[in-house]
């Protein structure tokens, strides 16, 4: 049955077409990010609050310009939770907050690119004894993924790459997986492999309307790297057409559960 109803209410709430991340819970607390009151009248401050999970009780609260995310459909959320933390992406740095008090416990920052132009934490998550983000310059994709100490905040491996997709990220099992496009041409003919040899048995109208998909077909390199060390494990052209682009945009997203990695489109009505 119902146990409580309450705070924070709509109030404090991003209104649902912004698309903001779901409350997260652990250890009998719950994470909400929120607009805040402030925000309502001009000030710009985002709420952070954490509420008993059993009874309503509000724990702490914490106004922190910036750390409402919305769009997260098509970007990563910006928290994640471990046993005793709560982490927000705040711009270029993650904050580390007491998951009991709110009080910030450690600021990890982002590393730099070797142009030196500014970018923006993008994804986060907790796994272990380590941090792991994103460096972006636009949002829903990235141009480095890294792994930090979660207890000194060094960098302990980072992984650039172009157009990294912030959706197509996933953890488990050791492996961190992600999908971005620039495929070479033997990789596209990889992937495409098996609708070639299609071709020569199909008539001349069948034959010109498979030309124009594969010509049209988006191929992406999903990579699977060494959570802990950042090394490449395997690299594998796979086509995602209708799942990462097209009329009705959408982006790349993807699960990963029980040794089976799951890539889908999330579209945008």
């Amino acid at each position: 049955g119902l146990l409580w109803f309450g705070r924070p209410g709509p109030t404090q709430m991003a209104e649902r077409h912004l698309r903001a991340a779901a409350p997260l819970a652990i250890n009998g607390r719950m994470f909400v990010l929120g607009e805040g009151m402030a925000n309502r009248v001009g000030v710009g401050e985002n709420s952070i609050m954490a509420f008993d999970a059993y009874n309503g009780l509000q724990l702490w609260e914490r106004k922190i310009r910036g750390a409402l995310r919305v769009s997260v459909t098509h970007d990563a959320g910006n928290s994640a939770v471990n046993a005793d933390s709560l982490f927000v992406a705040v711009g270029d740095e993650c904050l580390r907050f007491d998951a009991a008090t709110g009080a910030t416990r450690l600021t990890y920052k982002l590393p730099p690119a070797a142009d030196a132009a500014p970018r923006l934490w993008g994804y986060v998550a907790v796994v272990g004894d380590l941090l792991y983000g994103t460096r972006t310059a636009r949002g829903r994709t990235a141009d480095c993924v890294f792994a930090l100490d979660l207890a000194t905040g060094n960098v302990r491996w980072k992984h650039e790459a172009k157009d990294i997709g912030h959706g197509s990220i996933a953890i488990g099992d050791g492996r961190l997986y992600f999908a971005a496009p620039g495929v070479s041409d033997a990789q596209r003919a990889e992937a495409l492999g098996d609708q070639v040899r299609e071709l020569h048995r199909m008539g001349d109208a069948e034959r010109a309307a498979l030309l124009k998909k594969l010509n049209d077909a988006a191929v992406y390199r999903v990579v699977a790297l060494d959570a802990a060390t950042g090394n490449r494990l395997w690299e594998k052209p796979v086509e995602v057409t209708g799942a990462s682009g097209g009329a009705n945009w959408c982006s790349l997203g993807a699960i990963y559960n029980r040794d089976v990695l799951l890539l889908f489109g999330v579209f945008l009505d």
